[in-house]
């Protein structure tokens, strides 16, 4: 075979053995370069049930400050209407008013006893801070509600 002896097929021989040579090493080198560490800078966090949890460690809420009582307001004879509406404590003794929950209008004199904005009948509030006719007890014994 005449190509094995020329001195061309050596050349291309050793060229070709650098070449493995060089894509061997680049191989070697990336693959290094792409390992991970085998430990991670971050704390592994094992997961806990409520019933793990210490006491101590458990957030507990402060307790919320009670309330003020809201601020009593001024109630006209010809009627006031409340927007916001107010709380039915904030409405004075003897004043005639819409009890809806909340209190949209009240006025000091009965009137035709109508709420001018919604028709229902209005109520009086006593001293004690109910409304008139309501039934006030407090001996539950021998009954539910």
């Amino acid at each position: 075979m005449w190509y094995m002896n020329s001195a061309i097929f050596g050349q291309v021989i050793e060229d070709a053995m650098k070449f493995q040579l060089a894509v061997i090493a680049s191989v070697f080198m990336l693959s290094a370069c792409e390992q991970k560490p085998a430990e991670t800078t971050e704390p592994t966090v094992e997961p806990t049930t409520v019933a793990q949890v210490a006491p101590e460690e458990a957030k507990v809420e402060p307790e919320k400050p009670a309330e003020a009582p809201a601020p009593m307001v001024t109630v006209t004879a010809e009627g006031t209407t409340f927007d916001p509406p107010v709380k039915p404590e904030q409405i004075p003794a003897g004043a005639w008013y819409c009890d809806m929950g909340t209190v949209e209008f009240a006025r000091l004199e009965k009137g035709d006893g109508k709420c001018p904005a919604c028709g229902m009948m209005l109520r009086e509030k006593t001293a004690d801070g109910a409304a008139a006719g309501e039934e006030k007890h407090d001996d539950h014994e021998g009954h539910e509600h």
